[in-house]
């Protein structure tokens, strides 16, 4: 039965979506893969990188003031996805989408909005089908639930693929900040 093993190779942005060179190994030997069914989700990891004071402002909203990050960086959602990989026999390299919906995961927008430099520590977790031949037949195996891999985005790579203008958190809590100190002013006359 094949066994596979997941790495990110490299990342480039191409006419603003995120690709990711995807290395998928097969260890279970002398076992030819017919193709894979592959299910991904991305996660950014917060707790996996170093904030400087202008990123630890701009993050407030997101995760609190930073003597509470060590309880309140937690994974955030990047992307899903699924993608299908042509058969292989040992190692094969294959280019998935990793381009975040940034409509749909407000936090993760409000996270990039926040870096300025460095990198986004992001997680791939994979999940699918993989299918090979035994014994002249077709068999079917689930992908554990165990097979992640990891990478550095450069934060350059993540602010190319924003939607221009401010994010829409930010004009409601802009909205809303105004609200809250008009109401404290008409109370304290």
């Amino acid at each position: 039965m094949p066994d596979l093993l997941f790495a990110v190779e490299r990342s480039a942005m191409r006419n603003g979506a995120l690709v990711v060179g995807l290395r998928i190994e097969n260890r279970g030997l002398g076992v030819a893969v017919q193709s894979v069914s592959l299910a991904y989700q991305v996660r950014i990891e917060p707790a996996r990188r170093r904030y400087n004071a202008e990123q630890k402002a701009a993050l407030v909203d997101l995760f609190g003031t930073p003597e509470r990050w060590g309880s309140t960086l937690r994974p955030l959602p990047w992307a899903t996805a699924r993608t299908v990989v042509p058969g292989f026999v040992s190692v094969t390299t294959a280019e998935v989408d990793a381009t975040p919906a940034f409509a749909l995961n407000v936090a993760a927008e409000n996270y990039v909005r926040g870096l300025s430099e460095g990198i986004i520590p992001l997680t791939f977790l994979f999940s699918g089908t993989v299918f090979y031949m035994a014994n002249d037949v077709l068999q079917a195996a689930p992908i554990p639930w165990d097979r992640e891999a990891h990478c550095e985005l450069p934060v350059e790579f993540a602010r190319a693929a924003l939607p221009s203008g401010p994010s829409v958190t930010s004009e409601i809590l802009a909205e809303l900040r105004s609200k809250l100190k008009s109401a404290a002013a008409r109370k304290a006359l």
